[in-house]
């Protein structure tokens, strides 16, 4: 493979890797505290490989690479629902909810009760309060309105205080991975949980995703182009190099 269609092959499977996440980002824009992903990149020289000294000077053959992915944390809208369950955290920090797989954080809080009066996320995952227990609501009345939630998490029904809601935050830049239902688990399992000194909790709220979809959209359609360009620049060296091989090849009888 020429030089030139090795960048182009490269080129573009950097822009369908590019594809994959502004679609992801696309279908979870109404997706409760989701955070969207951008795509990071690296140069390096690419190989010449076909094992000759390039003609061109070392600046101008550098290769793009795949690095990483990084997850933009920066705080969603609100979306006012008055559900008394329904809470968003202003600032920094994640609720912190008890999985089967260990602990979960997540900036989305559509909350509610289970047949056992414990405040869960849909997937039914216990908020956990600032002792690391689960918060119990067993007054029937208090399902119908008789819940008030402060904005330091203090968890009051008809009077009686159930709880207060944890909020964790880690040192930054965070070192968190995704982990499905806009949650998070941190990479090192000893890491130090600090509790934001900032932020409140909105009840009545939810965070909403922070991906723009218009910029998504026009990010899909630049894409699309560019990996159009890139395929017929390949199909045009596949051109030249047919042309070579049948034509200026060719010996001509006299």
């Amino acid at each position: 493979m020429e030089a030139g269609s090795f960048a182009l092959v490269g080129a573009s499977m950097l822009q369908q890797r590019r594809l994959e996440i502004a679609a992801n980002n696309l279908a979870q824009v109404n997706t409760s505290g989701f955070k969207s992903d951008v795509p990071i990149f690296r140069i390096y020289d690419a190989p010449n490989p076909t094992g000759q000294e390039s003609q061109f000077p070392k600046d101008s053959v550098q290769q793009p690479a795949w690095k990483s992915t990084h997850v933009d944390y920066s705080q969603g809208s609100f979306k006012q629902t008055n559900n008394p369950l329904d809470l968003a955290i202003n600032g920094d920090g994640f609720f912190t909810l008890s999985s089967p797989d260990g602990l979960r954080f997540s900036r989305a809080g559509q909350f509610s009760l289970n047949e056992g009066g414990v405040l869960v996320s849909p997937q039914g995952w216990p908020v956990l309060d600032d002792g690391n227990q689960e918060i119990q609501i067993n007054n029937a009345s208090s399902i119908n309105g008789g819940i008030y939630i402060n904005q330091t998490g203090q968890v009051v029904a008809d009077g009686q205080v159930a709880g207060t809601i944890k909020l964790a935050d880690f040192p930054k830049p965070y070192a968190l991975v995704k982990r499905g239902f806009a949650s998070f688990t941190h990479v090192d399992p000893n890491v130090n949980i600090t509790t934001p000194e900032k932020s409140a909790i909105f009840q009545g709220y939810i965070e909403s995703s922070n991906v723009n979809a218009i910029s998504e959209m026009v990010r899909l359609i630049e894409i699309s182009r560019l990996y159009e360009a890139y395929q017929k620049s390949i199909q045009t060296f596949d051109a030249i190099n047919d042309r070579a091989v049948n034509d200026l090849g060719r010996v001509e009888k006299i």
